[in-house]
């Protein structure tokens, strides 16, 4: 399926059971929720808005504001509601230092001296009268808006899943694989440590992991209920938690975690934007640790963008599927997998080679487990490929991902310190050299060692955030021009080096500090007006060459433009005509001038 926002493509991800690995196709199927759009109004016009909700009044559109209640009456919006609840008293920093009053542990593994925390508060969702209303367009006119800061549509996003203790270790390779039994030699986990599953919900009177599930949300159907009708959720969460050595079925990884069911997808393994959003938000409010994310999609959607910040700035662990669209995450806008505050994991064959379905490139943080991974099966429903009543098999970065949420929920029980940056750092460091040798696109840094990554004790951060212009303007990093400043965090003595393409065989170097510093701050400036316009790795790497981050970039440094003469006077030319223009790029040696009819 296809369809552009605002220009940019947007993909949904959908793998039935119908399908093969390896295979691109899409089913028919519905990118957005008909009838809705995701708006951020500005402070004015949300305070008018909010008093229409504070007063259960039917919304109209009469704020006040001409212009405003104007576009609301010509797009026929019958109804708004706040995406996160919770906020009609309270300020969203408010909520914030609240939750972290309750969590003070998680708390302390956010970053420091962040500047990214999200303002959730007025962020509405516009229900219009006419569901069959063109919603791309009234979303795009909506955006023009003086006093509304972003809308789109309300996005539905797919499971990350390919079709596809008697059984341990016999049926669980992955865990094999991963080291699992010489770490449970260290720590089995912790009952503390929570693991938040967004999905399709959880199985929680499963023979296998009853008692292991605590209270959750069901936001596709209201209530707190979170029951799986899928059974993609189910097997996300037996895998992290299952109970273990106890006569049946399989193993968990972190036998003592305890699961978080919320349900952001629908019995059919789809979510909306909205959902999504509020069960990421739910389980960064009800302190969850780790959280699951084994969904996704491709394209731009800042109010999922949105929670996942403010979980991250929390404390919270965010993991999520790299996609089964064998596709480089360079050059597609997959999420949740490509931003910047989760681990994206990449599927793995139980021969450490890259699952044929499996995204990969520089965003991938390390591989894991994902062909054939035996798991639970929720009660009637029949995802995978069942072996029998309770149990089944499935193939997927969905199946990976679990993998690296539980390896991190035995870290955490152990170095309950830890910040996310450091359970980063710990998986990628630990990890085993699989697929080309060092650091390749496939498994980025390797696929994990359950074992090994018990056994660092003092890891560090290394984290390139973001690239900055000479005002002090963010930058994409797909369009980089002239000098720019490199933000990041750092805490042991670094340099910074560039290669070309995605899997650099040399590197350049741009910049070095032995006196690092604690929290975010400029790493280094960078000027990019001597490069050619290519693809091209910058990467962070410690001195000790222990730790490091990579980003892919794109200068964009060409000057080509034709000031004389304007194109209407050319166009009614029938005259011999002088050109004059600018014509400028690094190593710049000729260039062409062409015409079409």
């Amino acid at each position: 399926i296809n369809n552009h926002f605002f220009g940019k493509e947007i993909r949904v991800v959908y793998s039935s059971d119908s399908q093969k690995e390896g295979m691109q196709e899409i089913p028919p199927r519905g990118e957005y929720k008909k009838g809705e759009i995701i708006v951020k109004f500005s402070p004015k016009i949300s305070a008018v808005v909010e008093r229409f909700i504070s007063q259960n009044k039917k919304f109209q559109p009469i704020t006040g504001n001409s212009s405003f209640d104007r576009l609301m009456k010509k797009h026929r919006v019958k109804k708004t509601e706040r995406v996160f609840k919770g906020l009609e008293n309270i300020t969203a920093q408010e909520k914030v230092k609240e939750i972290k009053a309750r969590f003070p542990k998680r708390s302390r593994r956010g970053p420091k001296n962040i500047t990214k925390v999200p303002d959730l508060e007025n962020i509405y969702l516009l229900k219009l009268a006419n569901k069959n209303a063109d919603v791309l367009n009234i979303a795009k006119e909506l955006a023009q808006y003086p006093d509304i800061i972003y809308a789109h549509p309300n996005y539905i996003y797919q499971i990350q899943q390919m079709p596809s203790d008697p059984y341990y270790p016999s049926d669980l390779w992955g865990l094999v694989k991963i080291q699992s039994e010489q770490a449970w030699d260290i720590t089995t986990g912790a009952e503390e440590i929570i693991i938040g599953v967004v999905d399709t919900g959880v199985d929680y009177n499963h023979e296998d992991i009853k008692g292991k599930v605590i209270a959750g949300y069901d936001f596709v159907n209201g209530d707190t209920d979170p029951t799986d009708g899928h059974g993609h959720g189910t097997h996300v969460a037996g895998t992290i938690a299952a109970v273990t050595n106890n006569g049946l079925g399989i193993a968990g990884i972190s036998w003592k975690s305890k699961i978080m069911p919320v349900k952001g997808l629908d019995d059919f393994g789809s979510g909306s934007s909205t959902n999504l959003a509020n069960a990421v938000e739910y389980a960064a409010e009800k302190g969850a640790d780790i959280i699951n994310n084994s969904w996704g999609g491709y394209g731009d959607d800042p109010t999922i963008e949105a929670a996942f910040q403010n979980a991250y700035a929390l404390g919270c662990v965010l993991v999520a599927a790299a996609g089964n669209d064998n596709v480089s995450l360079d050059e597609s806008d997959l999420l949740p997998g490509g931003y910047e505050e989760v681990i994206t994991v990449s599927a793995f064959d139980l021969n450490d080679q890259k699952a044929s379905f499996s995204n990969y490139g520089t965003k991938v943080d390390v591989a894991a487990p994902g062909v054939d991974i035996l798991s639970l099966r929720a009660a009637s429903t029949s995802m995978g490929k069942p072996i029998d009543e309770h149990y089944t098999k499935a193939s997927g970065t969905s199946m990976a991902t679990p993998h690296i949420a539980g390896v991190a929920a035995l870290i955490l029980s152990i170095h309950p310190e830890f910040t996310n940056e450091e359970i980063r750092q710990v998986l990628r460091q630990s990890a085993d050299d699989v697929d080309h040798p060092g650091w390749d696109a496939n498994s980025g840094f390797g696929r994990i060692n359950a074992e090994k990554a018990l056994q660092i004790d003092n890891p560090a951060e290394m984290k390139i955030l973001k690239f900055q212009d000479e005002t002090g303007i963010e930058l994409d990093p797909s369009a980089l021009k002239g000098v720019v400043s490199i933000i990041g965090r750092a805490d042991i003595p670094y340099r910074l080096e560039y290669g070309v393409g995605s899997n650099p065989s040399q590197w350049q170097f741009v910049s070095e500090n032995n006196i690092p510093k604690t929290g975010e701050y400029l790493l280094g400036q960078w000027d990019t007006k001597l490069l050619r316009d290519d693809s091209y790795t910058l990467r962070i790497i410690s001195q000790d060459g222990l730790y490091e981050d990579m980003v892919y970039i794109k200068p964009d440094n060409i000057i080509a433009v034709i000031s004389y003469p304007l194109p209407d006077w050319m166009a009614n030319s029938k005259e011999t005509i002088t050109i004059k223009g600018t014509a400028k790029m690094p190593g710049f040696i000729l260039y062409y001038i062409e015409y079409t009819s």
